[in-house]
């Protein structure tokens, strides 16, 4: 390790008086390791899951029955939705 890499790097930087003085640099923040989905979590995952599979299921079955268009967009919306929510859970 040379002397060089244990200094701090030092950076110009705007006080709260808009001076510029010499700071130190923060160091960057290492990220956090991501946590595991809690049971709740996972039940609700596996909840809203089948749930968006039974509306598709039933859009399927609305669309071949040329039912009111109006309601086939309302479940199509509905689980366009129940998917969105599953990959904001699955992000953690």
């Amino acid at each position: 390790m040379s002397p060089a890499d244990s200094e701090p790097e030092m950076i110009l930087h705007t006080n709260s008086s808009n001076a510029v003085v010499l700071a130190e640099r923060s160091p960057t923040p290492t990220p956090s390791a991501p946590r595991a989905p809690t049971v709740s979590e996972l039940m609700a995952l596996d909840w809203m899951e089948s749930h968006a599979r039974i509306m598709d299921f039933w859009e399927g079955r609305l669309v071949a029955d040329h039912a009111r268009p109006e309601l086939i967009s309302i479940l199509h919306r509905q689980a366009a939705w129940l998917r969105l929510m599953i990959r904001e859970v699955a992000k953690g």
